[in-house]
């Protein structure tokens, strides 16, 4: 070993052989106050390139904070051997690496000549742990930066370098979902699950990355025959039911098993097992061009489906509209019926009328007692809050209400009932204005948007107790509103009395109770008299108001 001494300018730096990319003046200042008093202390390493100048190997901080202290002349140890090993063994003793960092050192070697084996043995570490650092660089450098920065686990690297060994497109969104979550202040659960709501929840459009079970119609919409069946489904749907039918941009299909089987065959299926035992498989389709080819026969089968499932209810046997008994053709009993089936309708209309605005006063008054978070959870911490929320919003299992919808979307659909300016205007096909209920396809606004923005609505709550706060108001709206202010094909059933049992329910009326407003009581009391809202303890399905209301 020689040691030297060389003036500065003879020594080459390259950034790109140094695993420690974030080197700034202000990270090393501290290093350069040092050098100015007491000089270089270690000597840097260097390889003699030839020329009568050095290539640095080792010491790329100390060589920084030398040229912020303007030292002329730099102690160096002389190595003529393996330079690549000498720097990666010097960087990951000398400096505290992150996962990444040792990645590239550990690269640097292999780079230069050595096996993974090699490698192992020239840097003193497990052959095991060399192998994990390396899958790290199969991510793509998006989801690296994560990895050193310590956003994803070293223990989710092995899945996530399979999926952008599948495909690169489904590493980006991935790597947009934990870029979301980082800022939002939460996590990506990188399981089968967690995966595979992430790709539907984060995917953009042109992103050849598609969830078998939930694949877009759009997608398989890119060939005239496969365009002219999905029209064809979107006119059963609506030939059922006139104002409610699913129209071609939120409608998924489900991949059969034999375009799952050629999509592995052709090296474009990402597929991840769960652990628990059961929930079910991920498999990922990253082939639009793929998908297409199997789109004609997916949509042929679902078109069958719907056209079985088509009941015409207004005809009769013989396919022509049952007439209608002219009143001078009735009894004096049936005219009384007829008379009292008007009524019963026009009060109905009536009493649906004055919903919207009293679900407008429950919104209020929910949020003005309850959305500051002091009396659902006081003094709770803002992370664990956010946590809970995420948590809450997400999941499919166990928090799931007795109709099985998720409380993201039950929230969603209460704050687009009981807030007005979430609400929009339609005009029917006689130049009738409506109101637009958001998530309800008649505003073009989809569920999923809506969640998003219940979720924005949540988190603005800012502190921990407004977090919670404004969660708990929004599940309290979607369960306690006024639903028969919006038509059969507008309505959005949600219930929350299976969330967490007859407890659960309980602590919400008893939250609650105390502050719905006058209007609201007067109108429940007025709807159960037309029977348009049933009393039980919280068992019933529809719309179901607690006893003692």
């Amino acid at each position: 070993m020689n040691t030297t001494t060389v003036k500065r300018e003879l020594i080459t730096v390259d950034p790109d052989t140094n695993a420690r990319k974030n080197i700034t003046p202000e990270s090393v200042q501290g290093l350069a106050d040092s050098v100015k008093r007491h000089g270089i202390l270690t000597p840097v390493i260097a390889q003699p390139n030839g020329d009568g100048k050095y290539h640095l190997i080792a010491g790329f901080r100390r060589m920084a904070a030398a040229d912020i202290a303007g030292v002329d002349e730099i102690p160096v140890i002389l190595r003529t051997d393996d330079a690549q090993a000498v720097q990666a063994i010097e960087n990951m003793q000398r400096e505290q690496l992150n996962p990444l960092e040792e990645a590239r050192a550990i690269a640097a070697v292999i780079a230069d000549g050595y096996t993974e084996e090699g490698a192992a043995e020239q840097l003193s570490l497990s052959p095991k742990m060399v192998a994990a650092r390396m899958q790290i660089l199969r991510l793509t450098p998006e989801l690296q930066e994560f990895v050193g920065a310590g956003e994803i686990a070293l223990g989710s690297v092995p899945v996530l370098a399979k999926a952008c060994e599948v495909s690169e497109q489904l590493g980006n969104v991935i790597a947009r979902a934990v870029a979301r979550t980082v800022e939002e202040g939460t996590h990506v659960r990188l399981d089968a699950w967690g995966l595979g709501r992430t790709i539907e929840h984060d995917r953009q459009k042109g992103d050849e990355v598609y969830v078998s079970t939930a694949i877009p119609a759009s997608v398989l919409g890119r060939k005239k025959p496969v365009k002219d069946l999905v029209d064809e489904i979107n006119a059963a749907f609506k030939k059922q039911a006139s104002e409610y039918y699913t129209p071609e941009w939120d409608r998924t299909v489900t991949a059969t098993e034999q375009l799952i089987d050629e999509a592995r065959a052709a090296g474009v299926l990402f597929e991840l097992g769960n652990d628990d035992g059961f929930r079910s498989s991920l498999h990922v389709i990253c082939s639009a061009e793929l998908i297409a080819a199997h789109a004609e026969a997916l949509l042929k089968e679902e078109l069958d489906e719907v056209k079985a499932r088509h009941r015409p209810t207004s005809r009769s046997s013989g396919g022509e509209k049952p007439g209608r008994k002219k009143r001078a053709d009735m009894t004096d009993a049936e005219k009384a019926a007829a008379d009292e089936a008007k009524a019963k309708r026009e009060r109905e209309r009536e009493l649906i009328a004055q919903a919207h605005g009293v679900n407008l006063d429950l919104g209020l008054a929910l949020i003005e007692a309850l959305g500051d978070g002091k009396k659902v959870a006081p003094g709770i911490n803002k992370d664990v809050a956010a946590h809970i929320v995420d948590g809450f919003l997400r999941s499919r299992s166990d928090y799931e209400t007795t109709s099985g919808m998720r409380l993201g979307r039950m929230a969603a659909s209460g704050l687009g009932l009981c807030l007005a300016d979430w609400q929009g205007e339609r005009e029917d096909k006689r130049g009738k204005k409506h109101i637009a209920y958001p998530g309800t396809l008649k505003d073009g606004v989809s569920m999923d948007t809506l969640e998003k923005k219940a979720r924005k609505w949540i988190l603005d709550g800012k502190t921990g107790e407004g977090m919670v706060g404004r969660l708990f108001v929004a599940i309290a709206m979607s369960h306690f509103s006024l639903k028969h202010v919006l038509t059969k094909s507008q309505n959005m059933n949600t219930y929350y009395s299976g969330i967490a049992g007859p407890d659960g329910y309980d602590h919400l009326v008893k939250l609650v109770k105390p502050h719905l407003p006058p209007t609201y009581k007067k109108l429940v009391k007025q709807m159960r008299a037309a029977g348009l809202v049933s009393s039980d303890a919280g068992r019933a399905t529809g719309h179901t108001i607690p006893k003692g209301i």
